[in-house]
């Protein structure tokens, strides 16, 4: 081996070794569970209050956005040279988190569209709840918003209507972090959630 080809072998493995990148998408990965924690507090807060706590349910849906807009980009490119298998290629103890993310996925994907198929069921097209108060707080008029026009309903209608639809909203945010952070652990997204997922051929040489 001649020293050009000795230098671009180092070069090729320099490419491939980069741990201030890894450590910086493992700080995003524990951002992303952190998220995970979001929603349910932004589920408490719209039910019962405060309802400020919706902030926590939108950082949960941003969070996986900025995480697959980046994905496309050369932090991506990067990401995908530096660790083809994700973060789990890097430290393989992460696989035994896989199944586990899995199933949040699951889930979070099937609590979210029973919800909304509830939510949708409730209003009967009549329109949704979005006045000012928590779902459960008590009110003299239950009643739903259409373009602005108003139907007075039951309050267990309204209440299952406006619930089911906080719910929906906030397990599609919690889908999405487990997608994202599927993605970062082991470089891709689930294919099938109801599936087990087949080892890789560094994983079967262990």
């Amino acid at each position: 081996m001649n020293a050009d080809t000795r230098q671009n072998k180092l070069q090729d493995d320099d490419k491939h070794n980069d741990p201030e990148f890894v450590h910086k998408a493992v700080v995003v990965a524990k951002l992303l569970t952190y998220c995970l924690i979001g929603p349910l507090i932004s589920i408490y807060g719209m039910l019962f209050g405060p309802q400020w706590t919706w902030v926590f349910g939108i950082a949960a849906f941003i969070a996986p956005v900025i995480v697959m807009v980046k994905s496309r980009e050369a932090t991506g490119a990067r990401f995908r040279l530096v660790c083809p298998e994700g973060l789990a290629g890097q430290m393989p103890r992460l696989r035994s988190y896989e199944r586990l993310i899995r199933g949040l996925a699951l889930i979070a994907v099937f609590v979210a569209t029973v919800s909304i198929v509830t939510m949708f069921v409730a209003e009967r097209g009549d329109g949704s709840a979005n006045d000012s108060k928590p779902v459960f707080a008590e009110r003299e008029r239950y009643r739903l918003n259409q373009h602005n026009k108003m139907t007075e309903v039951s309050r267990d209608r309204y209440r299952i209507a406006a619930a089911s639809g906080v719910i929906g909203l906030n397990f599609g945010a919690i889908f999405a972090v487990s997608l994202a952070l599927h993605a970062l652990l082991y470089g891709c997204l689930p294919q099938n959630l109801g599936e087990k997922r087949k080892s890789s051929p560094n994983e079967d040489t262990k």
